[in-house]
């Protein structure tokens, strides 16, 4: 039998698709993905054994489906699939075929109903931006007869100064992190066990989920001063004003996070937005290299998807970006 490479081990999901659809969908341009089974288990010992050693028994079953990927299409989606606390049919198996997209089985090797546990956007200067996501499966894995899924013949690769977060800089104007280099926006939901006495055991000890709480975090990178020339007449936030915003103590700051364009990619079109506030401003000066300071943001309440959270911005498959501000 021939060696099982990764890149035919792929993630599939109904993520996105409506009830007319195929039920099935590649998560396209994957990089990695992770299928973790792990046992929950309850230590037996008890006084009348005379040996030192525990005596473990299977209490609950769990699995979690990971996937890293550089087609961020689905950002807004995951944003909303989270928003609402619905799961989703996730289906992993070996793979072939056209652009190694069509799974080689009979069954499924293995699916389930998964609520998004974890999201993670990176977008850094330079280079591709990339899509963590943790699928954490409620109740049993099984191995459902497979539905022929569609081919995602159309990639988008998105630079990552093309994601940018902007800040309130006044009461009414929004600007970018100037000399931005980093940006990450990291989504994590807390599940609780729902598995009670009424849960059947027909299909083992799988144990069911419920998200319960939802916290996000954004940080970002930025150099203290570039020395670019900045052509685009919209504002941009500066380690002095960022200082600024972190002194202002009291109530939470305005953030944005969006698809760039124009000159010096400043012209944002946001997908989500929401309230936050600064936890953390850390200046960096090391010798012999770029001074730089980070800024860490933690959300307050829920954050809200703008209407055009549907669609990628068309720019995205483009290798040609204008210099970052």
């Amino acid at each position: 039998m021939a060696t099982l490479y990764g890149q035919n081990l792929r993630v599939w999901t109904s993520l996105g698709l409506s009830d007319d659809a195929p039920d099935a969908r590649i998560i396209a341009c994957a990089t990695n993905c992770t299928i973790q089974y792990t046992a929950d288990t309850q230590d037996l010992s008890h006084k009348d054994i005379l040996n030192m050693f525990n005596n473990p028994a299977v209490s609950g079953l769990r699995c979690q489906v990971t996937t890293e990927a550089l087609d961020v299409e689905n950002f807004s989606l995951i944003l909303r699939q989270i928003l609402n606390k619905e799961p989703v049919f996730i289906m992993w198996d070996e793979s072939g075929g056209t652009l190694n997209q069509t799974p080689t089985g009979d069954d499924w090797r293995g699916s389930g109903m998964a609520y998004i546990s974890d999201m993670t956007l990176n977008a850094n200067n330079r280079e591709l931006a990339t899509l963590s996501t943790t699928f954490t499966i409620t109740g049993a894995v099984r191995h459902d007869d497979q539905t022929q899924p569609s081919d995602e013949d159309e990639f988008i690769n998105t630079w990552g100064e093309q994601i940018r977060l902007v800040l309130r800089k006044t009461s009414v104007t929004n600007a970018v992190i100037a000399a931005a280099l980093q940006l990450s926006f990291h989504v994590s939901v807390s599940l609780e066990d729902s598995t009670t006495k009424d849960t059947s055991t027909s299909s083992g000890k799988w144990v069911y989920v419920e998200p319960t709480s939802i916290s996000y975090d954004i940080s970002s990178t930025a150099l203290v001063r570039s020395g670019e020339t900045i052509l685009s007449q919209k504002g941009g936030i500066s380690m002095k004003e960022a200082q600024d915003m972190f002194e202002m103590s009291e109530g939470s700051h305005r953030w944005g996070i969006g698809y760039a364009t124009g000159t010096n990619n400043r012209d944002v079109d946001e997908i989500v937005n929401g309230q936050a506030i600064i936890t953390s401003l850390q200046l960096n000066g090391p010798n012999r290299q770029r001074a730089t300071y980070s800024i860490q943001l933690q959300g307050v309440g829920a954050y809200s998807l703008s209407s055009n959270a549907s669609h990628a911005n068309a720019s995205n498959n483009s290798d040609s970006v204008d210099n970052g501000g």
